[in-house]
């Protein structure tokens, strides 16, 4: 990733607020655009390059719903700073090809951070909600088939 993140952090930062729907807020008071519903797949990230800062994805379907995903990245060179990813069953879905994350927050239940990606947490804060009765917690399920793939999720320092 070419730029300084401070230069980034100050656009964006700088950048003009705006309410964008009923599922799109942006707040006025910091820099962050949260996004909430209560279905599933709430944010898809595709191309390449893409760069998240501050942003809050809130899936709010609930344990009883089951898989319920926040957020599916499917970016190459993607980078999340300073996010949130809310939800309670696969939650962050790294659906592909080379993501970066880094002091985000990211909260569920069974399989909340999966996908075949070559995911990289890294100071990220994992919370994990109380299950549904006859679940138990699993933060993350590596969707690799092919064990040739460069693929995998490493958690540093989180």
């Amino acid at each position: 990733m070419s730029g300084s993140l401070s230069f980034l952090h100050s656009a964006f930062a700088s950048s003009q607020q705006l309410t964008l729907g009923p599922k799109f807020v942006a707040a006025k008071a910091s820099p962050s655009l949260v996004i909430e519903a209560k279905a599933t797949a709430k944010a898809a990230v595709v191309g390449q390059g893409f760069v998240a800062i501050n942003i809050k994805v809130r899936n709010t379907a609930g344990a009883i719903k089951h898989q319920a995903v926040a957020v599916r990245n499917g970016a190459d060179m993607s980078t999340f700073y300073s996010c949130s990813f809310e939800g309670y069953q696969d939650t962050l879905y790294t659906h592909s090809l080379r993501q970066f994350y880094r002091e985000c927050d990211i909260y569920g239940t069974v399989d909340f951070i999966f996908g075949n990606a070559a995911a990289v947490f890294q100071d990220c804060n994992i919370y994990a909600r109380l299950p549904m009765q006859g679940q138990f917690n699993v933060l993350t399920a590596q969707g690799r088939t092919d064990p040739n793939l460069n693929t995998g999720i490493p958690i540093h320092n989180c």
